[in-house]
C-alpha cells in the first residue's frame, strides 16, 4: 500500500535507461505504523469472514462491509488502502485494492481491473467456483449513499455486463474473460439477502488471517504486451530525468574519505546497503522534516542520508561540519555548502 502505481527512470546520454525507480507515497515512511493500523482494523473483520460458509458470502461480506464504511471522498491516501480501512474516506483505487486485500486473505484469486467508465477508473475481477465475475464495489457505493444502504448492480456480474459502461484499459490481455453466473446476486441470492450483519464482527475465532494464497500467479494489473511499445512511450516527457541537472550550482570539490560504491550484482542490494554490506533497512530512519532517511555510523562518525525521491546519497561530516552528496557516476563524494 506504500508503493504507487507508477516510476520515473534515468537514462544515460545515449538515450539508454539505467536505472528504473518506483514511486512511493507518504506512507511509504512509516510503513509498520501504518500496516499496525490496517491490521487493527481488519483483523476481526477477516477472522468473521473465515467462519462464513463460503467464498461467495465471504465477497458479499467485504462488498458489504466496504460499502458500509467507506465514504467517497478524495484525499492524500486515496490510491491505497489505508484511506480504506484507517480513514474510512477513498475513491475507486482504495475500493478496489481493498477488496483485492480482503479476498486475497481469504484466499480468493482477484485482481484490480483498470480502465474508463467514463472517466479513468478502478474496478475488481474475483474468481469463485472456477468462475470469473466482475465487481465494481465503488459504483455500488453512491456518493452521499448512507449507512446501511446497499445496493448489487455491479456484484459479481460478467463481463458484457460491465461493458455496458466499463472498457477494460487492454481488453481481452492477461486476465481471463469473466462470464460467470451462478454467483450473480440475483442467481446465488435471490434477491432476498440484502445487507450483512456487523455486530458478531470480534469472536474468538483464531484463525490465522494470513493466506498461502499465491499472489504471483495473477496479474494485478490489465497487463499488456511490452514488446508492442517503444520504452520511451512511457509518459517520457513526465519522467525526464538526467543526471545531476539539479546540482549545477554547488560549488563541488572532490572528497573520497567516505564510503565509495564497489562493484556489485545488483541484484543482490538495495538502497539501504549499497554503502555498506552490514545496513539494513530496519538501521535507517525516516526524517518527515527533511524528507530523507538517515543513517549514523560509528567508524566515519558520519550522518549518511538517503534522498529516495532523486536515488542519491548525502552524507554530514561531523568533523568539518561538510556536507557531501555522492556522485553515482564517479563514485566520488562531492562537498558542497547547500
Amino acid at each position: 500500500f506504500w508503493a504507487e502505481w507508477g516510476y520515473t527512470f534515468r537514462y544515460n546520454d545515449n538515450g539508454n535507461i539505467t536505472a528504473v525507480l518506483p514511486l512511493y507515497n507518504d506512507l511509504a515512511g512509516k510503513v509498520n505504523e501504518a500496516k499496525s493500523e490496517i491490521e487493527n482494523v481488519t483483523e476481526d473483520v477477516l477472522k468473521y469472514m473465515w467462519n462464513l460458509p463460503n467464498n461467495i458470502e465471504k465477497a458479499k461480506f467485504a462488498h458489504d462491509y466496504l460499502t458500509d464504511k467507506i465514504d467517497y471522498k478524495e484525499n492524500e491516501n486515496d490510491q491505497n488502502i489505508y484511506s480504506s480501512f484507517v480513514q474510512n474516506k477513498t475513491v475507486c483505487t482504495g475500493y478496489s485494492k481493498a477488496f483485492a486485500y480482503m479476498m486475497h486473505k481469504m484466499g480468493i484469486p482477484c485482481a484490480v481491473v483498470t480502465g474508463d467508465a467514463g472517466e479513468l477508473h478502478a474496478w475488481n475481477m474475483l474468481e469463485l467456483q472456477n468462475d470469473y465475475y466482475m465487481m465494481d464495489v465503488t459504483w455500488d457505493d453512491p456518493i452521499d449513499n448512507s449507512e446501511g444502504i446497499y445496493t448489487y448492480d455491479y456484484f459479481n456480474i460478467t463481463e458484457s455486463q460491465m461493458a455496458a459502461d466499463h472498457t477494460r484499459e487492454v481488453p481481452g490481455t492477461m486476465l481471463p474473460n469473466a462470464y460467470g453466473t451462478y454467483a450473480s446476486f440475483d442467481n446465488y441470492f435471490g434477491g432476498n439477502s440484502y445487507g450483512s450483519d456487523f455486530t458478531e464482527i470480534g469472536g474468538n475465532d483464531n484463525r490465522s488471517t494470513e493466506s498461502s494464497f499465491d499472489y504471483d500467479s495473477y496479474y494485478i494489473y490489465d497487463d499488456y504486451d511490452e514488446t508492442d511499445y517503444d520504452e520511451y512511450d512511457f509518459a517520457y516527457d513526465d519522467y525526464e530525468y538526467g543526471y545531476w541537472d539539479e546540482f549545477d550550482y554547488y560549488d563541488f570539490y572532490d572528497d573520497s574519505d567516505y564510503y565509495t560504491y564497489d562493484d556489485y550484482d545488483e541484484t543482490q542490494y538495495d538502497w539501504w546497503n549499497l554503502l555498506d554490506d552490514n545496513w539494513s533497512k530496519d538501521d535507517w530512519e525516516y526524517d518527515s522534516d527533511l524528507d530523507l532517511w538517515v543513517i549514523y555510523d560509528d567508524e566515519t562518525d558520519c550522518y549518511y542520508l538517503y534522498d529516495e525521491a532523486d536515488d542519491i546519497y548525502g552524507c554530514y561530516d561531523t568533523e568539518d561540519d561538510g556536507i557531501y552528496w555522492l556522485d553515482d557516476e564517479s563514485g566520488e563524494w562531492l562537498r558542497t555548502d547547500e
